[in-house]
């Protein structure tokens, strides 16, 4: 199918069903490191996504491109992963704070902010990445 992984899949996790519509979709994020899941045998398909969160498995999306620690924002590490994806996605402008100096880490990711940093990561040219986003490629959407 136009837009689906080619590469092969990880291993499943015990709480996605073969059958669900993401089963592929998260057996593919866990091979390429994306995703861990939420425990090493869970997804937690039910849980919402923290902005940390997201801005993480887009950083591991990239290829994971270091480019320091320095994001300015009062409430994120100086070290360490979310710091090194919050920085990267600041350097580029794929993510945002929600003020001047604050990233909201814990917040649920909202819908409408996955599509403005998917549609940034898409369209940034200067951003570093082995994965880029081809755009272009549509198949049907899945309402959820």
């Amino acid at each position: 199918m136009a837009g689906s992984p080619t590469s092969p899949l990880g291993a499943h996790f015990d709480d996605v069903p073969s059958s669900a519509y993401f089963s592929v979709a998260t057996r593919w994020a866990r091979a390429k490191g994306v995703t861990a899941g939420c425990t090493s045998t869970s997804f937690c398909p039910a849980n919402n996504v923290t902005r940390s969160q997201f801005v993480v498995m887009l950083h591991r999306f990239a290829g994971s491109p270091n480019h320091g620690t320095s994001h300015g924002f009062s409430d994120v590490a100086t070290s360490g992963e979310v710091a090194q994806a919050v920085t990267w996605g600041k350097k580029y402008e794929i993510v945002m704070g929600t003020t001047s100096t604050t990233f909201s880490l814990g917040n649920a990711v909202t819908r409408a902010q996955v599509a403005r940093f998917l549609y940034r990561y898409a369209n940034k040219p200067a951003a570093e990445g082995a994965n880029r986003i081809q755009l272009g490629v549509t198949r049907p959407a899945q309402t959820f």
